[in-house]
């Protein structure tokens, strides 16, 4: 797994926080499409990268989704955001 994406896996699930495929995908350089493969398998640890449209992450069971997934209404949908987020967080844990 992409040591960023590691990083990042671990802020969304510090923060319960969910984010898009998309904005992942962008943080770690890698066409959005092709995120999937970057994920080992789907677990509740990586259920917190979602589709955009739905807040879901695809193809998960119930069983497979973090218990917390929908605590938090917040969706990181932007790259931007999410690297921010991720900065001010590393700030806090200071």
């Amino acid at each position: 797994m992409d040591p960023t994406l590691e990083k990042i896996l671990d802020f969304l699930d510090r923060t319960r926080t969910r984010a898009t495929y998309g904005a992942v995908a962008k943080c770690i350089r890698v066409p959005p499409q092709s995120i999937g493969a970057h994920l080992s398998h789907r677990c509740p640890r990586e259920s917190w990268v979602v589709r955009g449209d739905t807040g879901s992450p695809e193809g998960y069971s119930e069983a497979e989704c973090h218990e917390d997934l929908y605590l938090n209404d917040r969706i990181i949908s932007n790259a931007d955001d999410l690297q921010l987020a991720m900065r001010l967080d590393m700030r806090n844990q200071k």
